[in-house]
């Protein structure tokens, strides 16, 4: 699981909607904004999984795939909104996904 401090607060989630950038994968969408620490936050809604306990296992499940790239991220903040197909893919397919949609965006700084 990520720390506290490395996750997105309501503002910084805020302003990361209004001037992020969006790149978008099969099983998820990415926004991020460059800034001078690194801050994580997922969100998987109600219509990628019904119930709230498929929800919190797919947040949990996406934080451990952030938690094994954030080696590679500094200065950025991102959000992942999921897609319906990410409750079905396994660990390894989201792993791939992150590490593509991370390596465009620090191709993009």
């Amino acid at each position: 699981m990520v720390k506290k401090k490395q996750k997105l607060s309501r503002s910084e989630f805020s302003s990361l909607l209004k001037k992020g950038k969006r790149i978008h994968g099969s099983l998820y969408s990415l926004m991020y904004s460059f800034e001078k620490d690194t801050k994580l936050g997922v969100v998987v809604s109600k219509k990628t999984a019904r119930k709230a306990v498929e929800r919190n296992k797919l947040r949990r499940k996406m934080f451990v795939v952030l938690k094994n790239e954030l080696d590679g991220l500094s200065g950025v903040h991102v959000a992942v909104f999921t897609k319906p197909v990410c409750t079905t893919a396994l660990l390894s397919d989201l792993q791939n996904e992150m590490s593509d949609l991370l390596k465009k965006v620090h191709s993009k700084r």
